[in-house]
């Protein structure tokens, strides 16, 4: 035989406790909605054209871009025409430095490279 067992007891009504929980809840969502993160967006870009001392492009060189702000290195490669590009960068200040081979050029920068925009950055030769 089946029997139905109902709910003997009720739920208690909110502590002040509970309340303010429940208050610092609305709260924090309220302001992580409607205000800026945290974190920037990273999308800003450095790029530029990789050349010797003769000007001619450098495919397959190494550029360093290194935050002044943070500390932060990001290499790239020269592709043909020894273009070079680092997407996602965070907004900041940033300098520029071509190496490899056993070579390395002078530091260039830093340039402040705003949100959202690309900046562009010819390595020393």
């Amino acid at each position: 035989m089946l029997r139905h067992i109902g709910l003997a007891t009720k739920i208690p009504p909110r502590t002040l406790v509970g309340k303010r929980l429940y208050a610092l809840l609305i709260l924090f969502l309220c302001i992580a909605a409607f205000s800026r993160p945290a974190f920037s967006v990273q999308n800003s870009t450095v790029e530029g054209v990789v050349k010797n001392a003769s000007g001619a492009p450098v495919a397959g060189a190494f550029v360093k871009v290194t935050s002044a702000d943070t500390g932060l290195t990001v290499m790239a490669i020269s592709r043909e025409k020894g273009r070079y590009s680092t997407p996602s960068l965070l907004p900041g200040r940033y300098s520029v430095q071509g190496v490899g081979g056993g070579f390395q050029s002078d530091v260039r920068g830093p340039a402040e490279v705003e949100s959202g925009k690309m900046m562009e950055f010819m390595p020393p030769t």
